[in-house]
């Protein structure tokens, strides 16, 4: 598994059968759980030697087809929350930080950033020991609210945050004719 800082994730695997080759598949970005947005590029097929995967890739545009999909899938999957920061922690009591913007990614992973990508899950969180968390969590919060972002501190997983369900339940839409039709009997 290959993570861009941005949170771009790109699977190899030795292709079946075919030992001198390499499937590289787009995976979906780091933090997003499911979408139904847009169809991802397939896998393709690559040889073992780097340069010679890299040139194919590159004349298949493999690399945008794959980055253009992955921004729409976090544009639109993210219930258009892509302004907000949510600041939680984990069940050891680690900070960790929901960044959907690429904008506030690079802003809080910028060179010598305490805080890192965690590959698996998407979230951010400290380099080091998490000894002064309160005071990395104050930074970057100003930091980010200083760029116009939306900031929620929790004291919960940040994801438990951003999947809790609607405060007020929305009443389904009422059924209306096309216009030109009335209400009698159908044929």
């Amino acid at each position: 598994m290959l993570t861009h800082p941005h949170g771009y994730q790109l699977y190899l695997m030795e292709r079946p059968g075919r030992p001198r080759q390499v499937l590289v598949g787009g995976v979906l970005p780091a933090g997003i759980n499911s979408y139904g947005v847009t169809e991802g590029p397939a896998a393709i097929s690559v040889p073992r030697d780097s340069v010679r995967a890299a040139a194919l890739m590159r004349h298949r545009r493999f690399l945008w087809h794959y980055r253009v999909a992955a921004a729409r899938v976090s544009r639109e999957t993210r219930f258009g929350e892509v302004n907000s920061v949510v600041f939680g922690r984990d069940l050891d009591g680690t900070p960790l930080i929901n960044v959907l913007s690429q904008h506030a990614a690079r802003l809080l992973l910028q060179h010598g950033s305490p805080w890192l990508l965690d590959p698996e899950s998407g979230l951010c969180r400290p380099r080091g020991p998490a000894g002064d968390s309160e005071n990395l969590v104050r930074s970057a919060a100003t930091l980010l609210h200083a760029y116009g972002y939306a900031i929620t501190l929790t004291s919960t997983h940040p994801w438990e945050y951003a999947f809790r369900p609607p405060t007020k339940p929305v009443p389904p839409p009422t059924p209306v004719l096309p216009p030109g039709r009335t209400a009698g009997p159908t044929r």
